[in-house]
């Protein structure tokens, strides 16, 4: 992508090139945005920045370095990032974050730190505030939140190379940790977004360990397991792989077979929403479904419901009319019994009907009904699974 020159949009500081300074970034971002750094000089504050951008949502990428032996130890540059006029980065030691392998601090690594920002006003402001030495940054990279990963709760995985390399060290958002799994085949890497949500596509960066052979897996209990993506060419580096709305709360990474001779090791393992960002709120379900609460995604594309209760249940479900809609039932795990009234309407002249289902033990049970209905879904708090 193209990069531009921050003259017509910062004030302060002193801009310096450096062409001739190799930095360490392991293939992760191209080692040329190191090479011209801005730095704060005189008084407390460095330099400040005011970008002219649409009123919305973003995420901030940072790039740093610290390349002046001076302040190539613990403690020597400490300053804050400022992102409309609040601390998005406190105390913030390029030396101490840039870790290299083995998680060891040094000199000339090359740093990426990601801050979302609201704006309100027409201009993205950045300041970066002087505690210790000068605060120094070496560009700056905005992007619309829809390109923002979601944040995930949690990761586990299987035996680890060490503790120096755990499971959420792929979830972290810092390109300079990694998780590595021990040196065999048919190592996973599982993380927990938290509440389902539809996935568009997952980044996978890899270390030089990567693996040649593996799987995307889905689930919505992190027990019962659904394919939803495989290859037999993997080649390490950075790897996008498509999912095109495929829903779940848990995304397991699976290698099946090494590229290496080494273990699988991931700097980060990034997982997007389908179509934008979604934002999951707290909602109370109404009608006869009275009483349990859960968690509602709104998207474009299908509607969702899950159950976890015994008993019978009506979802009144809004379709335009004279449309013809369908309705599938997913049980986990499957081979339970359930039956569903007014689940289809086969003729397009047919005015939609609510779908009844009534469930025959306490387990999850998924409705889902085709566009143009928005999808989301609905997790029962009311009662345990049995």
């Amino acid at each position: 992508q193209p990069w531009a020159t921050d003259a017509s949009v910062v004030s302060g500081g002193i801009a310096l090139q450096e062409p001739n300074t190799t930095v360490i970034t392991a293939g992760r971002f191209d080692p040329k945005l190191f090479m011209n750094q801005r730095w704060g000089a005189g008084g407390t504050s460095g330099p400040s920045y005011s970008f002219p951008v649409s009123n919305g949502q973003y995420a901030v990428n940072l790039y740093f370095v610290d390349t002046y032996a001076p302040t190539c130890a613990k403690g020597a540059r400490i300053f804050d990032v400022l992102v409309e006029a609040k601390v998005a980065l406190s105390n913030l030691d390029i030396f101490d974050q840039a870790t290299g392998s083995g998680n060891v601090p040094g000199c000339n690594r090359g740093l990426v730190m990601t801050v979302p920002a609201t704006v309100t006003d027409g201009a993205l402001n950045i300041t970066f505030a002087k505690k210790t030495q000068y605060p120094r940054i070496d560009a700056i990279e905005i992007l619309p939140a829809e390109k923002r990963a979601l944040t995930p709760q949690a990761a586990t995985s299987s035996p680890l190379e060490s503790n120096a390399f755990p499971a959420s060290a792929a979830i972290d958002g810092n390109l300079t940790t990694r998780w590595s799994s021990i040196f065999a085949d048919g190592q996973w890497l599982a993380v927990d977004l938290g509440a389902s949500y539809p996935i568009g596509r997952i980044v996978l960066t890899w270390e030089a360990a990567y693996a040649k052979v593996y799987r995307i897996e889905t689930s919505a209990d992190g027990t019962n397991w659904t394919s939803a993506y495989r290859t037999t060419t993997g080649v390490g580096g950075v790897e996008t792989i498509t999912l095109n709305g495929v829903l779940g709360r848990y995304v397991r990474l699976f290698c099946e077979k090494r590229g290496t001779a080494w273990g699988n090791s991931l700097w980060e393992m990034a997982i997007y929403p389908a179509d934008g960002p979604v934002t999951p709120t707290t909602y109370t379900v109404g009608g006869t479904v009275s009483g349990l609460n859960g968690t509602v995604v709104l998207k474009n594309g299908a509607e969702s419901l899950t159950v976890t209760a015994n008993g019978s249940f009506s979802f009144p479900t809004k379709v335009a009319h004279g449309s013809a809609y369908s309705t599938t039932v997913i049980t986990q795990p499957s081979g339970q019994t359930c039956s569903v009234a007014n689940a289809s309407s086969p003729s397009p002249s047919a005015k939609p009907a609510a779908s009844v289902m009534a469930v025959d033990r306490s387990r999850a049970i998924s409705v889902t009904l085709p566009l143009p209905v928005p999808t989301f879904s609905i997790a029962s708090a009311a009662r345990s699974r049995d």
